[in-house]
């Protein structure tokens, strides 16, 4: 329930983007799919974070499912958006890195559940093989797709090897709900230990 005001407000300013595209406003579009892009990953990110109530579940696997492709559905609109407004058919080297490092530590920070980057991949085959791309574009979405598929894949393998559910129980406790986790209690077994306070 708590992330209905955010679907609702990314839907229209979503519909408020496309309606300035069709009339070729494409700056107003661009700010409207940026605040959209910015509400959804503040959901993402801290409403339905792993600490916290709204941790994915199975009573809310839906609910994530539909956040984090909104979030993936919005940064390839922003993304689109600057392909339109950037003249500039080949860009610096800087601009290649920077998009990979951002969609990266974006794919780590929603980890290990996948479903934001596997919308980012999807993002990058969308852009890949779209209609009017550089070949230096095309090489570099080839290798983010390869970039962020092996992150996907490494952070569940990690998750995997160390227990870890992606979706917890109805049931179970979130992380936060621990008084102590066990390394607290070694941490300040350790500094009354050596003194320390």
């Amino acid at each position: 329930m708590s992330y209905i005001p955010f679907y609702i407000l990314g839907n229209v300013l979503q519909v408020c983007a496309s309606i300035l595209w069709v009339q070729e406003k494409f700056v107003g579009a661009q700010i409207f799919s940026i605040t959209n892009v910015a509400s959804q990953i503040y959901a993402v990110f801290i409403l339905l974070h792993t600490s916290r109530r709204y941790s994915l579940s199975r009573k809310n696997l839906l609910t994530h499912i539909v956040a984090k492709t909104s979030a993936g559905l919005g940064m390839l609109y922003v993304w689109k958006g600057w392909g339109v407004l950037d003249n500039g058919l080949y860009p610096p080297s800087s601009e290649l890195i920077q998009t990979s490092i951002i969609y990266l530590l974006l794919t780590i920070a929603s980890g290990p559940d996948p479903t934001l980057g596997l919308c980012l991949i999807y993002n990058f085959l969308a852009l890949a093989f779209g209609p009017g791309l550089s070949d230096v574009w095309h090489r570099a979405y080839m290798y983010d797709i390869g970039i962020i598929g092996m992150s996907v894949a490494l952070d569940l393998l990690v998750a995997t090897s160390m227990g870890i559910r992606i979706i917890r129980d109805d049931s179970s406790k979130l992380l936060s709900d621990y008084d102590d986790l066990g390394w607290e209690g070694d941490i300040k077994d350790r500094m009354l230990s050596t003194g320390a306070s």
